[in-house]
């Protein structure tokens, strides 16, 4: 059975690079039609492509959150985020195969720091900066990453029980 994964793809937060991505005005609507999960944002070959996006909801605060895993990434952040969750690959290609084995890993070892995070892959819109902040933006991927540029972003294993019924939601 294949591995499904939630986590934080995008949090409102200032970045490695000392950005900030503006929630409101970053355009998700393409995640949960077309949106994938790459490997460390590289192209090109098909053993990049280890998942499926299903859902993507953009989380404000504490009262959008519709579920436990909503919820359970609110207070991680308690800020607005991206919550993104899919489904891995892994019973189709062996790069898939790997990412669900670094993250059973990860999920196996609470203690240590986790393997991999999410970071999101699209583009800026021209023009709309305001100094560090960026006010509008178009997410076409998320990636599965060993160094994600926002610490919040994180990945985990997605296992509830009612699973099954929130995809099909």
């Amino acid at each position: 059975m294949s591995t499904f994964i939630d986590g934080i793809g995008q949090c409102q937060v200032i970045d490695k690079s000392s950005e900030l991505v503006d929630l409101k005005g970053h355009d998700i609507t393409s995640l949960p039609k077309t949106g994938t999960f790459t490997w460390e944002h590289q192209v090109g070959t098909p053993a990049t492509l280890v998942g499926k996006i299903l859902k993507a909801k953009k989380i404000y605060s504490k009262d959008d959150c519709e579920n436990d895993r909503h919820l359970y990434y609110w207070n991680k952040c308690k800020t607005p985020y991206l919550y993104v969750m899919g489904e891995l690959l892994d019973d189709y290609t062996a790069s898939a195969k790997e990412c669900s084995g670094q993250m059973k890993y990860s999920q196996d070892h609470p203690g240590q720091a986790p393997l991999l995070g999410f970071s999101i892959e699209g583009s800026e819109i021209p023009n709309t900066r305001k100094g560090m902040v960026i006010t509008r933006s178009i997410a076409r991927k998320v990636t599965l990453t060993q160094s994600p540029c926002n610490s919040m972003c994180v990945a985990e294993i997605y296992n509830a029980p009612e699973q099954k019924s929130q995809i099909a939601d």
